[in-house]
C-alpha cells in the first residue's frame, strides 16, 4: 500500500480509501483496481502496480512480481507458441528478472530510470 501510495502522488491521482482497495484485492478479486486521473491510469494488483500516460501506449510497471511476468507471458503467446508482447512491456519484464535473480527475490520495484522508464520512485 506505501508504494501505491507513492505513486499515485507523483501521478496526482486520488486513491480510494486504504480499507477499500485491500477489499479489492483480496484473493477472491482477481482484477486489478483501475485509478484514472486527467492524465494517468494506474493499475494496483497484488502482483503489479503500472501506470500509463493516457497520451501514450506505454504501461510502465513499478512493482512486478514472477507471477505477474509469467502470467502475462502465458496470455501473449500466440497459436504458434511465440511471444508477442509489446517490446517496452518485455524489456522491463526481462530487467525484472534479472535483478530478481541477482537478489534472490521474487518481485522487483523498479527505481528512478530502470529499464528505460519516465521517473517514478
Amino acid at each position: 500500500m506505501a508504494l501505491t501510495h507513492v505513486v499515485a502522488d507523483h501521478l496526482a491521482i486520488t486513491l480510494p480509501d486504504d480499507a477499500v482497495m485491500a477489499g479489492k484485492l483480496n484473493l477472491q478479486n482477481p482484477h486489478p483496481l483501475v485509478v484514472k486521473s486527467n492524465f494517468y491510469t494506474l493499475w494496483i494488483d497484488r502482483y503489479y502496480i503500472a501506470y500509463s500516460h493516457d497520451d501514450e501506449h506505454e504501461i510502465h510497471y513499478v512493482y512486478l512480481t514472477e507471477h505477474h511476468i509469467k502470467e502475462e507471458m502465458e496470455s501473449y503467446l500466440d497459436a504458434k507458441g511465440a511471444s508477442s508482447l509489446p517490446g517496452h512491456i518485455e524489456q522491463q519484464f526481462r530487467y525484472a528478472y534479472q535483478n530478481m535473480a541477482e537478489h534472490e527475490k521474487k518481485f522487483w520495484i523498479f527505481n528512478r530510470q530502470a529499464a528505460g522508464g519516465e521517473s517514478i520512485s
